[in-house]
């Protein structure tokens, strides 16, 4: 279970403070199919990164069953999201020397599991 409480993130552009989120909360079941939708801006992307604890909120907390990641050492948090965490990217990267196969199985491969 993914659990969002009261998450909220402000980003600065220029010397103006651009609110992503505020006070955001919600809750993703295991199994459950979930879609994030909305206009351009509206947070779509940064809750996502926050999710997958590729950034840190200001306030609230995100939890992956009973795991706190937003209290996690930098440290903890990568090896919980190389363990945890499998992202698409939009602009995806991958690596040119590697098949579609081995692209995907390098993350599992590099965390010791097959």
């Amino acid at each position: 279970m993914i659990t969002v409480n009261h998450v909220s993130k402000t980003y600065l552009q220029g010397e103006t403070q651009i609110h992503a989120l505020s006070d955001v909360s919600l809750q993703i079941d295991p199994g459950e199919t979930v879609a994030i939708i909305g206009t351009s801006g509206s947070g779509k992307s940064t809750l996502m990164s926050l999710m997958a604890g590729l950034d840190s909120p200001e306030s609230g907390s995100i939890h992956f069953n009973e795991t706190n990641i937003t209290q996690l050492s930098e440290k903890e948090l990568s090896q919980f999201r190389a363990e945890n965490i499998g992202i698409v990217f939009q602009q995806f990267h991958l690596m040119p020397h590697l098949t579609a196969m081995e692209n995907v199985m390098l993350p599992m491969e590099l965390t010791g599991k097959s």
